[in-house]
């Protein structure tokens, strides 16, 4: 049978969200808040945490302030620190410029919805499109805190009338997408400040984009 309705997916983290900055942008406040004064040291051990912890799954904040706190003097609160990574003026640079304007046209198509299918921390991947929500089905909003491509078949079941479209920056997450359900177009956003990603043997993405303008006309024919 036919599909419809269309569902388009959006991870977060390289796609809409331009992480490299924001990191950045967060670590140079720890350093004005802090008072440190090697700027080199402490910003070259947040990214290298930063790295680790990501390679153990989902970026988890209490860990990274816990590791930061083990490492240097700081006197500030755990709390602090944590604020800085929820500063709206800080998420708000980290915005990709393309991705509002370009959400807004899609989400005035009748024939599209648009969710979020991303992972990490809850409260910080909701606070990092906070400005974009209103663009976005609520029940079409998944952010899995521990592994999200095991959630894939569950939200798939839960889908089941919807043709799909998942924009992602990880090849493993449109593989698995894909593996599930064939009829799934996977679109590999390839940013130019993202990190390089491993290719996946005998897997090529329906489509690569390197901006949501290009995305368009994909989901829209």
């Amino acid at each position: 049978m036919e599909k419809s309705k269309k569902i388009v997916l959006f991870d977060i983290d390289h796609t809409i969200f331009n992480t490299s900055l924001y990191q950045s942008l967060c670590y140079l406040q720890i350093l004005e808040e802090t008072k440190l004064s090697d700027a080199e040291e402490l910003v070259s051990f947040c990214h290298r945490t930063y790295k680790i912890l990501r390679k153990k799954g989902p970026f988890r904040l209490a860990d990274f302030i816990d590791r930061l706190y083990e490492q240097f003097p700081i006197k500030n609160s755990k709390h602090d620190i944590a604020r800085i990574f929820a500063d709206e003026a800080i998420i708000e640079q980290a915005l990709y410029d393309d991705v509002e304007k370009v959400l807004q046209m899609l989400s005035n198509d009748i024939t599209l919805q648009l969710g979020i299918f991303s992972a990490g921390s809850l409260l910080l991947q909701r606070a990092k499109i906070k400005s974009l929500l209103y663009l976005f089905k609520e029940e079409h909003i998944h952010i899995s805190e521990v592994d999200k491509l095991k959630d894939i078949p569950v939200f798939l079941k839960n889908h089941p009338n919807y043709k799909i479209f998942i924009v992602d920056d990880l090849p493993t997450v449109l593989h698995t997408f894909k593996s599930t359900d064939a009829t799934i177009t996977s679109i590999l956003m390839k940013r130019g400040d993202g990190p390089d990603r491993e290719k996946i043997h005998n897997f090529v993405p329906d489509y690569t984009i390197d901006s949501f303008d290009q995305l368009v006309s994909i989901v829209t024919k």
